[in-house]
């Protein structure tokens, strides 16, 4: 009987998953409990201990952890230094992933994949020319706090980014394919409590003051714009009934409704604008013209009820033209956009380092992210990314063509995505959120992996001859 209660409980997720969910529902109650005081130092100590002792060398136990404390990771700034460097619970998580990867890779614990060379090469071009010019900021300013700065986000954000690596180097079945798609979709479904608890908590304005969604990002336009991509890619699926092999429908249905609320609820315009935008556009796309109309009076309805406590951003926005040259106002963002093209022009035209931008140019971002890269990273840095776009662009596109059954969906899901962040980044700096970086790039890995795995299944089945000859004429 207690043998048969044990398989159905660990059915769904497998012991290590369900293990991982418990470990975390207790560690966000002592969180919810506990003022982040000194005390939280050791209880952090106290949780690092715990992972350690349930993870220990299992690299997909760190993995699943990473996106498990994604949503929720209080501030844990270590040390004093005055930049706009902060640490994450989650940040830790990673830094601490990577490590056990250096050692399993170096011990050898067990088979690997070779790293995908196609999009190692643009990272690592991108990174470099990031270094090289975050650096270069210390001869032109001469501000050792700048390049620390610089290097701090550039480090934190590769982290997340090696991630994606890891995971296509050391997955080796569609199973773990499935697990990392509904742990994405069920946390973030648990943040989104966080979200409507906190917006219950305060009032309106005091919300927009201290809104925080556990320290994952800082602002509600880009927590927005995650939970965007997450509903786009997870309703492409739900169009095309692979719902189901996530989780039951109604249970999949309830998780992106509790996104969907949590999205509504950080008032940005950006989040809905993209959310809306892209959802009927695949709602249209896949022939579901009913649907899409009734999205379409949604998603007026959403902008109209909703727009309450954010009633003069959204009438500045449709119903003041403000700015010059520009039919309507954007909240300042026009004049940012010329002040940051004449002072690059003038005088920063070598760049003033990896997110620096606020401390030396205008006080504020730049609510553009090529922009931000221009006066960031000079052009070359521009050039980088752009290829770096370029790559997973046509990346998208090729498996899209070549992959089957819902492999090809993850394709097209993460073409979509990766437009709607293209999309979102004329407004701000998205491609710089670490968090958002790595749940595209999982959902990118999804689609990678499954036309990986379904290469190497069909090469094992071929005669030892013909791998051979095949080879030979591959190498001639």
């Amino acid at each position: 009987m207690k043998r048969n209660l044990r398989e159905l409980s660990f059915a769904f997720f497998s012991n290590e998953i369900l293990a991982g969910l418990l470990f975390f529902l207790f560690t966000l109650l002592i969180f919810f409990l506990v003022n982040q005081g000194k005390l939280l130092y050791i209880i952090s100590a106290v949780l690092a201990l715990l992972i350690i002792s349930w993870a220990q060398f299992n690299l997909k136990r760190w993995i699943y952890l990473c996106f498990i404390f994604l949503p929720f990771s209080p501030s844990i700034n270590l040390f004093a230094i005055k930049t706009l460097v902060s640490i994450e619970l989650s940040d830790i998580v990673v830094w601490l992933t990577i490590f056990v990867f250096i050692l399993s890779y170096a011990l050898r614990i067990r088979e690997r994949r070779k790293i995908d060379s196609y999009l190692f090469i643009p990272v690592i071009i991108y990174l470099a020319i990031s270094l090289f010019f975050t650096i270069l900021s210390y001869y032109d300013h001469l501000r050792l706090l700048l390049v620390i700065n610089g290097l701090g986000h550039l480090f934190k954000w590769s982290s997340y980014i090696f991630l994606y690596f890891i995971m296509y180097m050391y997955f080796q079945n569609e199973r773990d394919i499935i697990m990392l798609l509904r742990i994405i979709l069920l946390v973030f479904a648990l943040g989104s409590l966080v979200t409507v608890y906190r917006y219950i908590s305060y009032s309106g304005g005091e919300f927009n003051i201290y809104y925080r969604v556990g320290g994952l990002i800082e602002g509600l336009n880009s927590y927005a714009v995650l939970l965007a991509i997450i509903l786009i890619f997870y309703y492409n699926l739900f169009l095309q009934g692979y719902a189901r092999k996530l989780f039951p429908l109604p249970i999949f249905v309830g998780l992106c409704s509790l996104l969907l609320m949590a999205l509504i609820l950080t008032f940005s315009r950006t989040g809905w604008a993209t959310l809306w935008l892209f959802v009927i556009f695949l709602t249209f796309f896949r022939k579901r013209r009913i649907l899409g109309i009734g999205l379409i009076l949604f998603s007026i309805l959403n902008f109209y009820i909703a727009r309450q406590p954010v009633q003069e951003r959204i009438e500045m926005t449709l119903n003041q033209p403000t700015e010059k040259g520009l039919p309507i106002d954007l909240g300042g963002r026009y004049g940012i956009w010329r002040m940051t093209i004449r002072k690059t022009l003038k005088r920063f035209y070598f760049g003033v380092g990896y997110l620096n931008f606020s401390q030396e140019i205008a006080g504020t971002t730049p609510h553009n992210q090529f922009l931000a890269l221009i006066a960031e990273l000079s052009i070359f840095g521009l050039a980088a990314f752009l290829f770096l776009l370029y790559r997973l662009f046509r990346a998208c596109l090729w498996l899209y063509r070549y992959s089957s059954g819902w492999n090809k969906e993850f394709a097209f899901g993460s073409l979509i995505i990766l437009s709607a962040l293209v999309f979102a980044s004329f407004t701000g700096e998205y491609f710089y959120g670490s968090p958002i970086m790595l749940i595209f790039l999982s959902f990118y890995l999804s689609a990678r992996l499954g036309y990986q795995l379904n290469k190497e299944k069909n090469i094992k089945f071929i005669p030892a001859v013909t791998r051979i000859k095949t080879l030979e004429y591959r190498f001639q």
